[in-house]
């Protein structure tokens, strides 16, 4: 390990981290937030990120992501188009929403979501339309 640690922030496109990690002939690469050690992106992660389809992508928020938030798979249409996610659809509060935004992210393959998402309830409990 070097010093002072290479690291990629959690916000980083993930061609960052594949370019850092090429370019400095690392095989790992640790994965910080504000400072703080919150995991770690190896070659192995990369190469299953590139290597997925659109449709496992889509299957795989639509199980791992969407099920598991409780919200039913049909309110919500997941576009996919070369990792990049598109999510329309109603869900019932802004939280929903904003934790569908945050954990699609993590799911293999996804390299950026966008968000057309509008909700019945926003965090202050008033009813609410994107």
């Amino acid at each position: 390990m070097t010093a002072p640690a290479i690291t990629v922030e959690t916000a980083s496109p993930v061609s960052e981290a594949a370019r850092t990690m090429v370019s400095l002939g690392v095989n790992r690469l640790p994965v910080v937030e504000d400072g703080r050690l919150v995991g770690i992106v190896t070659r192995a992660d990369l190469v299953r990120l590139f290597t997925r389809s659109d449709e496992e992508i889509a299957r795989d928020i639509r199980q791992d992501v969407v099920k598991r938030l409780w919200i039913a798979p049909e309110r919500i249409e997941i576009e996919v188009e070369q990792g990049e996610v598109v999510l329309r659809g109603e869900v019932d509060t802004e939280v929903e929403a904003g934790l569908l935004e945050k954990r699609i992210p993590l799911v293999a393959g996804v390299v950026g979501v966008r968000s057309e998402l509008s909700w019945a309830v926003d965090r202050s409990g008033n009813s609410n339309r994107r």
